[in-house]
């Protein structure tokens, strides 16, 4: 009898430190349960939280940007597309440098410039007639009066035979002018001369394009007719020429009309 009530007592002990085991383990995981949902709340937060700060901004970039792309899925390997990759759109938008539009303002080619013709048999006389020599840099300034001198023309018939005269027109061609000439021709009155109207009106005509004034000095009213529909296309007229020695045609044409005898002292040698 001994031996049962020995057994049975410690089978009663087992009993209850299973129990006890078993309330302990109990309470325990009701402790850690809460504590461990509360961890794993925490890291999603946290997660959360990161991907907020990492990745917002720039998802607000790439929905607020106007050049956002989507890419083209690839269908040839048989598998299903996959979408298109954020962060390399992100990166292809943020890196891609602005754009600029600049816009100038027209040029205006013809602006205060001056173009100059000068018929050179008339400057002759008119030198001969003022009895002075005249200074063809300082005409040329005088000319122009600060304004941009697009070309300057000097007309003259030319004697083949007189080289005293074709070394004057080559010095003239290497300071500023253009020298158009043409041979004099013999008249019937045993004069010569060469006509050099028509140069004169084909050269005017073409590069009044380019410039906003037109000064002629000379007074052979064979020209008017040319300078009129210059004026009426709005080019400015000017005429240099002794008053004795310029046509009234030229001078009522003209926006403005110098005599060369006030020029004197200025042009002179």
């Amino acid at each position: 009898m001994a031996p049962e009530s020995a057994m049975k007592k410690a089978s009663a002990n087992t009993s209850v430190n299973a129990s006890t085991n078993a309330s302990t383990n109990a309470s325990s995981s009701a402790t850690d349960g809460p504590k461990a949902k509360k961890t794993a709340r925490t890291e999603v937060s946290q997660e959360t939280t990161n991907s907020d700060v990492v990745d917002h901004p720039q998802s607000t970039e790439v929905a607020n940007s106007p050049e956002r792309t989507t890419a083209t899925p690839h269908l040839g390997d048989g598998h299903m597309p996959t979408e298109p990759s954020t962060t390399s759109i992100r990166r292809h938008t943020i890196n891609r440098a602005p754009s600029f539009q600049t816009s100038y303002p027209p040029v205006n080619l013809s602006s205060d410039r001056i173009a100059i013709f000068i018929d050179g048999s008339n400057l002759f006389y008119a030198a001969s007639h003022l009895n002075i020599e005249v200074d063809y840099r300082r005409l040329l300034t005088t000319l122009v009066r600060g304004r941009r001198l697009l070309r300057a023309y000097f007309y003259t018939g030319v004697d083949p035979q007189n080289e005293k005269q074709r070394g004057f027109l080559l010095w003239l061609n290497r300071h500023g002018h253009r020298v158009v000439s043409k041979e004099l021709a013999l008249l019937p009155d045993g004069s010569r001369k060469a006509n050099m109207h028509v140069e004169m009106a084909v050269d005017m005509m073409r590069i009044s394009e380019y410039c906003s004034t037109l000064t002629l000095l000379g007074g052979d009213g064979n020209l008017a007719y040319a300078l009129e529909v210059l004026s009426q296309r709005g080019t400015s007229i000017e005429v240099v020429s002794l008053q004795s020695m310029t046509s009234d045609s030229l001078i009522d044409l003209a926006d403005s009309y110098t005599d060369l005898a006030e020029l004197r002292d200025e042009i002179k040698r």
